[in-house]
């Protein structure tokens, strides 16, 4: 449309769009839309071409913003690496919402640096800190029942079994089951890793409560109050506290409700647990950077933070990630940091650690990939395609308590990289 309307105004010619038409037809004649016999299948094909093009392509993307000589690693000098942070034993590969899709694995960045040192240098792991916006979810199996009612009253109408403590419906519900008002029964069970007070949250579409071993732990029903999650279509997130005994299981059960039908007709709800982690933490991180000959620091979000349908509040490290890095760093300056965010952070400690390194979401070779950097094998040659200035103030136009800050404001300077680099990345200096 936006081609006819071009042409007519005499802003392009029509054998332009005829060619720009048939580039696209000729295309879809090669990969062979035309030969379909319908709609394809979802297939799950894993090759090891795949695999190389993934993992080059993860390691060519990431940027080197600064480099005090420590990178690339020298396996032979080193004797103890510290392995620290919320990124570094899970595999951050993707952004949220519908950047996300069902990976065929997830090689975490502890799992790619022990594929490459565990046989000659020690590598040591602490989490130092959290990242997550909304607890994590449970990876165990549930059995779920569906009523034809409001309160979970009648007899069951579907049961069946999921794995996940987080499930939502866009339309269709399953067969049966009226999906402008029903309501589910999840059941699961949960044993303490430790014991302690561990918190319990709850988001929903849809109205919902959490009872553990009988005892209401979280009630989302009863005062339920709109969010940003699900595309605002979600309540925020319930907490819930109860004092678990290390090695117990305790069983779950699950209540959600769908009375009317509620924005973007989306239902959805989504169990998460943790035990709290504090000083102690940040503490145990701190003590084994000091008895290590370097340290890597994996920082950074999640798709929780970096996600559609809602903005960052703030442009720094969430939770005491800003506080880890200082710590770690005071405790051995030979400290890279490796940063996994969707957009730029502010960097207060910038000038107290050795290297930064963005990552971003590498896809699912995302340990290998930083691996093939810190070794030498890759040449972190990526460029940022944002600026990343050193504070919110350095931005040309911000928001802070609904007013624009005046361009007049501005300093020129965002930060200075080192003279060491790797290969100097396009950051505005």
């Amino acid at each position: 449309m936006i081609g006819c309307f071009a042409v007519e105004s005499a802003s392009i010619s029509a054998a332009a769009v005829q060619d720009s038409a048939r580039r696209v037809l000729c295309w879809l004649a090669r990969v062979g839309a035309w030969n379909a016999p319908g709609r394809a299948e979802e297939q799950a094909i894993d090759r090891p071409e795949h695999r190389a093009l993934i993992r080059r392509a993860g390691a060519e993307g990431i940027v080197l913003l600064k480099n005090d000589g420590i990178l690339p690693l020298g396996p032979d000098a080193l004797r103890k690496l510290a392995v620290i942070g919320p990124n570094a034993k899970t595999a951050q590969i993707m952004g949220g919402g519908s950047a996300q899709l069902n990976a065929h694995y997830r090689v975490s960045p502890i799992d790619g640096l022990l594929a490459r040192l565990g046989g000659n240098v020690e590598l040591a792991y602490e989490l130092g800190c959290t990242n997550y916006r909304l607890l994590p979810t449970l990876p165990d199996a549930f059995t779920i029942e569906y009523f034809n009612s409001p309160d979970l009253s009648g007899e069951p109408v579907h049961r069946a079994e999921l794995t996940g403590s987080e499930i939502m419906w866009l339309k269709e519900v399953v067969p049966g089951v009226d999906p402008g008002c029903f309501s589910a029964r999840l059941a699961g069970r949960f044993a303490a890793p430790d014991g302690g007070d561990f918190h319990f949250g709850l988001v929903s579409a849809g109205l919902s409560r959490l009872y553990v071993d009988g005892e209401r732990v979280v009630d989302n029903w009863e005062h339920w109050e709109p969010g940003q999650n699900y595309f605002t279509a979600g309540s925020q997130e319930v907490v819930g506290v109860k004092a678990l005994e290390a090695g117990r299981w305790y069983d779950l059960r699950l209540e959600f409700a769908y009375p009317t039908p509620g924005p973007l007709d989306l239902k959805a709800v989504r169990l998460g647990v943790a035990r709290p982690v504090g000083e102690v933490a940040i503490e145990r991180a701190v003590q084994l950077a000091a008895a290590s000959d370097a340290t890597l620091l994996f920082v950074g979000h999640n798709g929780e933070w970096d996600t559609e349908g809602q903005d960052r509040p703030h442009m720094d490290l969430v939770g005491r990630q800003n506080e880890l890095i200082e710590r770690v760093a005071a405790a051995n300056p030979q400290t890279v940091v490796v940063l996994q965010t969707g957009g730029p952070v502010t960097m207060p400690w910038l000038d107290q650690v050795a290297a930064v390194v963005q990552a971003w979401y590498p896809g699912q070779e995302c340990g290998n990939a930083i691996a093939d950097v810190f070794l030498g094998d890759v040449n972190p040659a990526g460029r940022l395609p944002q600026t990343f200035p050193a504070r919110l103030e350095k931005v040309s136009v911000h928001i802070i308590y609904g007013s624009v800050c005046p361009l007049e404001t501005l300093a020129v300077p965002l930060y200075t990289l080192a003279r060491h680099c790797i290969s100097p990345p396009s950051v505005l200096k």
